[in-house]
């Protein structure tokens, strides 16, 4: 069986001119880790595996209406990543015990222009932003080693960001859809 999560859009409508929004949203996973013997099978077969016990993921976000048609927000995150171990194929009947990587995430700041709002209550916007490198990207483990990449709660990266969002409107029910790309540089 596989795992799914929830799914996340963003909607083309923007704030009114003058007024802010606030937003909190969070997540925790329970993760279905790998046995200590799992691992070390996985290492025993030539390939670097790694586990963690679960991941939680809170975002903090701020938006303000610039004017009606544009809309200039924040966003910024916090997570924690527990319990990861490791083997790997060079090291075979190693399992290494990392502890937990936690801490804030980098800033995102974005520009949402809508173009087009008809009367048949449909809206288009255009997204414009920028994720920026905004905390350390070398915290350490339980053994005072650097942790990897993926556990991270920063990259140290500068990622552009684009998008298009969609928005039709049934009476107090919409239908929102969109596209966005994060252009991923070296951090």
């Amino acid at each position: 069986m596989g795992q799914a999560g929830p799914i996340r859009t963003a909607t083309a409508t923007t704030l009114p001119e003058g007024k802010f929004s606030f937003g909190t949203q969070a997540e925790f996973i329970d993760l279905d880790q790998f046995s200590d013997n799992e691992l070390l099978g996985f290492s025993d077969h030539g390939k670097d595996a790694h586990t963690a016990e679960s991941v939680f993921h809170s975002i903090l976000s701020m938006g303000y209406g610039i004017t009606d048609n544009l809309t200039i927000s924040l966003k910024a995150s916090y997570e924690k990543i527990s319990d990861i171990r490791e083997a790997h194929s060079d090291e075979p009947g190693e399992i290494h015990r990392h502890g937990s990587a936690k801490g804030f995430g980098d800033l995102t700041v974005m520009g949402q222009y809508r173009f087009l709002k008809t009367d048949n209550k449909f809206e288009t916007a255009l997204f414009l932003g920028l994720k920026m490198p905004t905390v350390k990207t070398n915290d350490r483990d339980i053994h005072g080693e650097t942790f990897e990449a993926e556990f991270l709660p920063g990259t140290g990266s500068w990622n552009p960001i684009i998008g298009i969002a969609a928005t039709k409107r049934y009476g107090k029910v919409s239908l929102d859809g969109n596209l966005l790309y994060t252009f991923g540089t070296r951090g």
